[in-house]
């Protein structure tokens, strides 16, 4: 396999790429296996200025010094998960000691291998504003169409203020929702996330079961519709691994609700309507299986527990903390002397 340089500059974004490169691999080749992996950054604050100047000279001279670092590490090539750095890359100057995979190349590709003919484009407002992905439409005569200035402004503003400090909030994923859908309004049918750290906020699960799953992770690209039937579905996503650079196309993961019977009658409510169930203490294994066996391999449970429940450690270990707990049940009735009055304690 060969071995793989993480030229990263925002750290959550790269952190993401690094752990999608292993679970990836691991999907294809086995628990534990996947290929070298060098991840090398500098301080992203040295180079703020310089955009702002846009003086991209300077961006890519800093960069480069990162790309000297995983060559002399061994790597066979680079990946930059930072989109906003292409500006930087694509500049003529001294050619880099690594070739490197172009992210805005690869996700034109793939939207036109899907037939979409109009993308809508999220990222920092030098993504949004800049050259990299009109050209890389462009070059497969895809439209490009990015939100209003107003909502360009909110979107950067929360990937450095928010995104990039591990900041996630609901409102800012509710107005990201909103300007998703108003790109879908002017007649985008796919559209970008071309914000590595985007993901974060905005995954699978949000826009496919309509409900927060605060605080989880993604790997979406694209939310997509389907050219064929004109359906949306979940995203299209961007897997890194292997040496290589492809897409897992497909809808994403369903997402069943579980709760308590002892839980407000809201969150019951919101487990019914989104196809889920209650359970209680002695069937609550039972229920998990039955939850996880929903949609195949592609399932995931949203276990939403009562407040006193905080403390579990594992929603995997429901049914077993059951088990133990009418076994010590049983245990001490039987111990009880016949005519005593159980404690209440």
């Amino acid at each position: 396999m060969r071995h793989i340089g993480i030229l990263a500059h925002s750290a959550d974004g790269a952190a993401l790429c690094f752990l999608e490169m292993v679970r990836e691999s691991s999907r294809r080749l086995g628990p534990h296996r996947h290929p070298e992996i060098t991840l090398s950054i500098l301080p992203m604050e040295e180079t703020l200025d310089a955009y702002e100047r846009n003086d991209l000279a300077v961006v890519r001279a800093h960069l480069a010094r990162t790309v000297r670092r995983l060559a002399d590490a061994g790597c066979d090539f680079f990946v930059c998960p930072d989109n906003t750095a292409h500006l930087a890359l694509e500049l003529p100057g001294e050619p880099l000691p690594l070739p490197g995979l172009h992210i805005a190349e690869i996700v034109a590709r793939r939207a036109e291998s899907c037939g979409y003919r109009q993308v809508g484009l999220l990222g920092t407002r030098w993504t949004m504003e800049g050259t990299v992905y009109p050209a890389a439409f462009g070059r497969h005569d895809i439209g490009q169409r990015v939100p209003t200035p107003e909502d360009r402004t909110l979107v950067d503003r929360v990937i450095f203020a928010e995104l990039t400090q591990g900041r996630l909030e609901d409102r800012s994923r509710a107005a990201f929702v909103r300007i998703i859908a108003g790109l879908r309004a002017i007649g985008c049918d796919a559209v970008a996330l071309s914000c590595t750290e985007i993901p974060l906020l905005i995954t699978p699960e949000v826009l496919k079961a309509g409900f927060i799953i605060g605080g989880s992770g993604g790997r979406a690209v694209f939310i997509a519709r389907d050219p064929t039937t004109g359906e949306w579905r979940g995203p299209v996503f961007y897997t890194l691994a292997t040496g290589s650079v492809g897409f897992q196309a497909g809808v994403a993961s369903s997402v069943v609700p579980v709760t308590y019977m002892n839980s407000s009658a809201d969150i019951k409510a919101f487990c019914g309507r989104n196809g889920g169930a209650v359970c209680t203490s002695s069937n609550a294994e039972a229920a998990l299986d039955w939850a996880f066996a929903q949609h195949g391999d592609d399932t995931k449970v949203f276990f939403l527990p009562v407040e006193a429940a905080g403390v579990m450690a594992s929603i995997a270990g429901i049914g077993e903390l059951a088990k133990e707990a009418q076994a010590r049940g049983a245990a001490a009735e039987a111990a009880r002397p016949r005519g005593s009055v159980p404690s209440s304690g």
